[in-house]
């Protein structure tokens, strides 16, 4: 265990602190030894698993816990498809060990470095009208509360502090190990094209209806929409040349795309002529191990807000955030992209209670993000939106509770988790309130 004091930054650097210490635990007595003695000491803890929120969930001038080497798979039960891992596993390096167990997560996002408790305490989802958050995912967990005891819940065992632990924005106990329930490895059949967008406006719908999952990313002023649909496959993963994983990994998607970005600065209809002849790549039809079509890298920092939705409102709300774009004069030029999930009874799950659609914006790092998001924010509001708790918002606990069918449900047991606030920041007294 290393103790280090130092500024710290999350991945899109619009986030940072200066922490009395920053302490690395490699298992659960470090851990609740840190806890304790942040207790003893009048300090405040945050933990941190790859810095990918870009809130200041993870802020503190108090303990800052990095669980970057808190990572390790502690028990596999191949006839229930669980595991127990620590919670600063990244989902990276989960995957492929699971996969080597003969198991694979239902359903991912489409980022691969989040860490176990990053993505499931900020609500992460995947996209398909039958797969909820990542939280969902999660049967059962051990919590270090606010007074340095161990609490184990599960769906059996008080699945209250269970379903306020998994989606706590940090702020409902510090999960230690998480039981995830877990599906036999399989392969899945992907098809990445670029379709007219108004086709896909047109057809949404029945595209989540014949897919089990579904996405499309677009372009204000493109007429082109990237689309992702993955279905599950007894297929054999499809080999490619070296070349053609050059060709799709780095050319198409990188270069290609940075210059429809750069582009844009100097004329947004050059870059839409570019964005509208990208070639989707060589893998627009391919089989691959389901965590490999889940997720992709991201090359371009970027900063982003995203917004949950009912879902009947997906095409109206997305309508109107063009409109807007396009009226407003922005150039924007990195893409939106629409995701649907299924409804849960997480109390803080943006899916709580209700199909949802999922509309994400994003800048590119160190672009002014005001004069696009907080528009787009008034347009979500319209329709009871909620913010996804790692991405950027401007809302307050005072307008979000109402959001949330089972707020005061999550508030009792945060509140028996952590009853002196050990794990709050300026963040969560913002969007939670502080602990009554």
């Amino acid at each position: 265990m290393v103790e280090n004091k130092y500024q710290w930054k999350n991945w899109a650097e619009n986030q940072s602190c200066s922490p009395d210490g920053i302490f690395t635990p490699i298992n659960e007595e470090e851990l609740l030894y840190l806890v304790r003695q942040a207790i003893k000491e009048s300090q405040k803890v945050k933990a941190v698993g790859t810095g990918h929120s870009f809130t200041g969930t993870a802020l503190t001038d108090g303990y800052l816990i990095d669980l970057s080497k808190y990572d390790k798979i502690l028990s596999v039960d191949p006839n229930l498809n669980q595991v127990t891992v620590q919670v600063g596993k990244k989902l990276e390096h989960l995957s492929p060990e699971l996969w080597d167990h003969g198991l694979a997560m239902s359903d991912l996002g489409d980022i691969a470095y989040q860490s176990v408790a990053g993505a499931i305490s900020t609500g992460t989802h995947g996209t398909g009208l039958t797969f909820g958050c990542l939280a969902t995912q999660v049967v059962a967990a051990r919590v270090i509360t606010g007074e340095g005891e161990i609490v184990e819940c599960s769906m059996v065992e008080r699945p209250d502090l269970l379903r306020a632990a998994v989606v706590g924005v940090g702020a409902a106990g510090l999960l230690s190990t998480v039981t995830l329930q877990l599906e036999p490895a399989f392969n899945l059949h992907a098809q990445e094209v670029m379709l007219p967008f108004q086709e896909v406006l047109d057809q949404q719908d029945q595209f989540i209806i014949d897919n089990e999952h579904f996405e499309y990313f677009c372009v204000p002023g493109m007429d082109q929409a990237f689309t992702k649909r993955n279905n599950r496959t007894s297929l054999p993963v499809t080999e490619f040349s070296k070349w053609q994983k050059w060709f799709e990994e780095e050319f198409s998607y990188n270069y290609l795309r940075r210059l429809a970005i750069a582009a844009n600065k100097v004329s947004p209809r050059l870059a839409a002529l570019i964005g509208n002849s990208l070639p989707s790549g060589t893998r627009e039809d391919y089989v691959d191990r389901s965590y490999s079509v889940f997720t992709s890298e991201r090359k371009l920092k970027f900063i982003e807000m995203e917004y949950f939705i009912p879902r009947e409102f997906a095409r109206e709300a997305l309508q109107r955030v063009l409109d807007f774009v396009e009226k407003s004069g922005l150039e924007i030029s990195m893409p939106i992209e629409v995701r649907w999930a299924q409804a849960d009874d997480i109390p803080l799950s943006m899916c709580s209670g209700r199909d949802t659609a999922s509309i994400a914006i994003h800048v590119r790092q160190h672009e002014a993000f005001e004069p696009y998001f907080v528009p787009v924010e008034t347009i979500m509001r319209d329709y009871g939106g909620r913010p996804h708790w790692g991405k950027m918002h401007f809302q307050t606990a005072e307008t979000l509770a109402p959001l949330y069918p089972k707020w005061e449900e999550f508030q009792l047991a945060r509140k028996e988790l952590d009853p002196l606030g050990l794990y709050s920041n300026v963040y969560t007294d913002r969007v939670l309130g502080p602990i009554n």
